[in-house]
């Protein structure tokens, strides 16, 4: 998705991917982080409604972007047990 190729940046952007029959999302941003992230984040959703209308984020307060990223390397941080809750209900 780096380059200077915009076909490149597409094939890299989860929105246009999208589509019926796909893996449910965990979506997850920080209450503070850049106002860019917040935007695209909205757009994903929106764009997201389409196939999984009960989508929705999982608001991280107080938290930036990489710091937010970071605790989930701490097993014992309930962001990270609510991705492995997650990911265990999902049908294989």
């Amino acid at each position: 998705m780096f380059g200077k190729n915009p076909e490149t940046w597409k094939n890299g952007s989860p929105i246009f991917h999208l589509r019926d029959g796909m893996a449910p999302f965990l979506i997850f941003v920080g209450s503070k982080t850049y106002p860019v992230i917040i935007e695209s984040n909205n757009t994903f959703l929106s764009a997201l409604k389409k196939y999984q209308p009960g989508a929705k984020p999982i608001v991280v307060m107080k938290k930036k972007h990489i710091p937010m990223m970071l605790q989930f390397y701490k097993s014992r941080n309930k962001g990270y047990q609510e991705i492995i809750t997650f990911i265990s209900q999902q049908a294989l």
